[in-house]
């Protein structure tokens, strides 16, 4: 197994993968996607090497069965490890129905008025 480093460039780790671009697209969009569901999961902002080891083994299989169903060849750990420390960057966990009802109604307030005696009265 290939260990890849985070400045290695993508078309390096790509051809090592042996997708296609088309391939890759797809990759790069499953990696986003399950690495928003275990940013949703655990409910926090998380870096690749902070996933617990299961969980990780768990998103490779998530990973390469989705590829498999999609007649994509399945990858090895670190290509995912590569794409998805870069991915986990670019997620923000989605915020809870309550956390959100709190900001909307913080960003509310603040566009409001200031008080005036004359207009207020």
């Amino acid at each position: 197994m290939r260990r890849y480093h985070m400045n290695d460039p993508v078309d390096m780790v790509r051809q090592n993968t042996g997708l296609n671009k088309g391939q890759w697209a797809r990759f790069n969009k499953i990696v986003h996607d399950e690495g928003q569901n275990l940013c949703d999961r655990l409910g926090r902002s998380l870096t690749w090497p902070n996933v617990p080891f299961n969980e990780q083994i768990r998103v490779l299989e998530a990973v390469n069965t989705r590829l498999v169903r999609e007649g994509i060849p399945e990858v090895e750990m670190s290509a995912l490890r590569w794409r998805m420390s870069t991915s986990l960057k670019r997620i923000k966990p989605k915020v809870s129905g309550e956390g959100s009802a709190a900001i909307n109604q913080a960003t509310a307030s603040s566009k409001s008025l200031p008080y005036d005696p004359i207009r207020d009265s």
